[in-house]
């Protein structure tokens, strides 16, 4: 089954609703890659469902630390499996499939070095924790461009494709950049500051 298509049968749902516990176990199969691509293509999203960014951006990091451990299975703690998302209506996962199926002509094995065991350690998982940390932020720009970085990481993982992997550690440095950027400025002029920001990415 193709990644797409793999999307389509995790987040379709007639209730427009999910538990985490749904979610992981039309999904389980795959692996952790397969995990880090599914919390993170939503928020990735220009109209992401609300309620997923939070819960997702923690899932995103409980995956990379138990990566990080070289853990065979993930495990996640009975509240997070308990915890229900809405995953919109079927634009929603329309548009995944879209992303998905547009990646999927690109990637092929190449520059495997990247995802030896040591590199995940002390490179792709380090970023994926602090991309995850930007990825929570409630404040505007924070969540897209850290959240895409991890897909690439992740779908790079899938196929052993280190260019998405390197792709993805650039687009997660800008992203870590700019919310760094967004919480100096918030802590500087409080809520003018956070006015000045959604007129210069409005701009943008």
């Amino acid at each position: 089954m193709k990644l797409s298509e793999n999307l389509d049968q995790v987040f379709l749902s007639q209730s427009g609703e999910l538990t985490i516990k749904d979610i992981l176990e039309r999904s389980e199969h795959r692996g952790f890659a397969f995990l880090l691509v599914i919390f993170s293509l939503p928020i990735a999203l220009p109209f992401t469902p609300p309620g997923f960014s939070t819960v997702f951006a923690v899932l995103i990091a409980l995956v990379a630390v138990q990566m990080m451990a070289r853990r065979e299975q993930p495990w996640f703690p009975a509240w997070v499996m308990t915890r229900k998302v809405k995953t919109g209506d079927s634009r929603f996962v329309r548009t995944m499939h879209k992303w998905a199926s547009f990646f999927e002509r690109f990637l092929r094995p190449r520059m495997t070095w990247l995802y030896r065991p040591v590199m995940f350690q002390v490179l792709l998982g380090p970023t994926i924790l602090l991309a995850a940390a930007a990825m929570s932020l409630p404040f505007p720009g924070t969540n897209s461009a850290p959240a895409l970085a991890v897909s690439l990481i992740a779908l790079g993982l899938l196929e052993e494709d280190g260019l998405f992997g390197l792709v993805g550690l650039l687009l997660a440095m800008m992203g870590l950049a700019l919310a760094i950027w967004v919480v100096v400025m918030i802590r500087l002029h409080g809520p003018e500051g956070l006015e000045m920001i959604k007129r210069t990415l409005g701009r943008s």
